[in-house]
């Protein structure tokens, strides 16, 4: 009877200490996305260009560089035309104006669900454009790339 007792206990903590360490998991996952979602908040307002990329995807986010760097070669400062393509690339939507969108661009996180690899991030996110405050719920997709999260890419709802 005790070594019964004793198993059924020892079997409990097990089951225990497995939820517990996947729903710390989760929670982990959760405020890095929430981290990351922050940073790129804070560097789109400053129009930092070079900490905006480090939040996105090295797949896409590789070759702006490199189209940056040739393009500061010749160029002073970044364009508008190069905030546009950025917005563009990211969003999928070639009319969103980048300066002004990514100037005022305050996010605001809903909701997350991580998996290991990939997360999707539920946000609302408000910007000014032509002087006109707008609202609108977004989808953050996130990907776990060489240990770090990025921003894959983001689509308004």
């Amino acid at each position: 009877m005790m070594k019964r007792t004793a198993f059924h206990a020892l079997r409990l903590m097990t089951v225990t200490a497995i939820a517990l360490s996947v729903l710390c998991g989760c929670g982990s996952r959760s405020a890095e996305i929430e981290n990351l979602l922050s940073k790129f908040e804070t560097s789109c307002n400053a129009l930092n260009i070079d900490d905006m990329l480090s939040c996105v995807n090295p797949s896409v986010s590789d070759p702006i560089k490199l189209g940056l760097g040739v393009y500061n070669m010749f160029a002073q400062g970044v364009s508008d035309e190069v905030l546009d393509k950025i917005s563009g690339a990211l969003s999928g939507d070639s009319q969103l104006k980048g300066n002004e969108f990514f100037s005022s661009v305050k996010i605001d996180v809903k909701k997350i669900n991580a998996r290991s690899k990939d997360a999707v991030a539920e946000v609302q996110i408000s910007y000014t454009l032509l002087g006109q405050t707008f609202q609108k719920e977004a989808r953050f997709n996130c990907v776990y790339v060489s240990d770090q999260w990025y921003i894959g890419g983001f689509r308004f709802r």
